[in-house]
């Protein structure tokens, strides 16, 4: 078996042909080891024999088939890139023309309708369609899992979605569009995902980095990824034993906004204490992250009125129902007997698992495959 040594005489095919032209093209001949160092280098592998000259000739010619590929691909890319382009300036009227029609702005009115019923209709206050992008997001069999029902009001808010994609295609940002609502004052909010190599790899492309989002500006007492609680506890120990505190501290609940919050650093969840019991997990990680982005991107923003309708989800899907009525546990001091948990502000129900499978604000019992849909303001 022969032993390639590409790895220190050939970092280059220049460097390799180099090689060749110093070696006998006679198969017989076999080059000397001019490197006995190397062996140092690699504890765990054996000295083998070098490739004949004529078999290292032909590694070269296949290293320089394999630049001729890349060089290929690397065209296909930038092409790639300006017809992505193209094709999503070409998309872009339409999205706009669709925010009209959501918001009410662009009047649509029916081909078969009379002259004069047309323009009467015209005349109406028209509303657009209220609540599309929460309805949407909903229906959606992955982002509607984490959307509680506290959510709702805020998400009705949501007045389109975008995306925007670098030149390059190694990053896109994903821009939320709010109206008037009463929880927070932002008008937008933005997240960027970098990815390596770039969206065009025909593998799954590696997340790079998240730049920061936009910081929520929350009005006063209407931060939805949050809720006060009050802890009555007994101290068991001590001259204070027997008497009863109150505790008032604020924890994290589910909300779908927390895709807006820094997501947490999966590393930092692992360096806990180990004795510290095992709570659920309620802001995003890293992971789930991107997975939310990207399939706002891929699903939610392109086929937005097919989620919107119901018509893309399947029949067959398995939705888990967990019971919700489980208490969080805290640990405190071994002097204190902790009794109850009273939830004082930000009454959230659920764990996360969001609406789909429930029936949302504003439904009534009837027939159960239909379509949910949340309240209308």
């Amino acid at each position: 078996i022969y032993y390639l040594k590409m790895s220190k005489q050939d970092k280059s095919v220049k460097e390799a042909e180099e090689a060749i032209a110093k070696v006998s093209l006679d198969p017989a001949n076999e080059a000397e080891d001019d490197n006995d160092d190397e062996d140092d280098e690699d504890n765990d592998s054996k000295e083998g024999e070098e490739l004949p000259a004529t078999v290292l000739l032909r590694v070269v010619a296949l290293k320089k088939l394999d630049q001729e590929n890349e060089k290929i691909l690397a065209e296909y890319k930038k092409e790639r890139c300006a017809l992505e382009a193209k094709y999503n300036a070409l998309k872009l009227p339409l999205y706009n023309k669709r925010v009209g029609i959501i918001n009410g702005s662009e009047n649509v009115i029916d081909e078969n309708v009379k002259p004069e019923e047309a323009a009467k209709l015209s005349e109406e206050k028209d509303i657009g369609i209220p609540g599309f992008w929460l309805q949407t997001l909903a229906n959606h069999h992955f982002t509607g899992e984490y959307i509680t029902e506290e959510d709702c009001d805020a998400l009705e808010a949501l007045e389109d979605i975008t995306c925007d994609y670098s030149e390059d295609m190694s990053e896109f940002t994903l821009t939320f569009k709010f109206g008037e609502n009463e929880y927070f004052k932002n008008k937008e909010l933005t997240k960027v995902y970098v990815v390596e190599p770039d969206l065009l790899d025909d593998q799954s492309p590696t997340l790079s980095t998240i730049t920061a989002p936009t910081t929520m500006e929350w009005k006063e007492g209407k931060n939805l990824t949050v809720q006060e609680v009050q802890k009555k506890q007994r101290s068991k120990a001590g001259k204070k034993k027997g008497q009863i505190r109150y505790i008032t501290t604020t924890v994290p609940k589910p909300s779908f906004f927390h895709f807006f919050s820094e997501p947490e650093d999966e590393e930092e969840n692992d360096e806990e204490d180990d004795d510290e019991e095992e709570k659920e997990t309620i802001r995003f990680d890293i992971e789930l992250d991107y997975e939310i982005a990207h399939t706002i991107r891929t699903s939610i923003i392109p086929n937005a009125i097919g989620w919107y309708t119901g018509e893309l989800i399947e029949d067959d899907y398995d939705y888990d129902e967990d019971d919700d009525d489980e208490d969080d546990d805290y640990d405190d001091d071994d002097d204190i007997d902790e009794e109850e948990i009273e939830i004082v502000k930000g009454t959230g129900k659920g764990k996360g698992k969001g609406l789909k499978g429930k029936k949302l604000p504003g439904t009534t019992d009837g027939d159960k495959d239909a379509n949910p849909e949340c309240k209308q303001s």
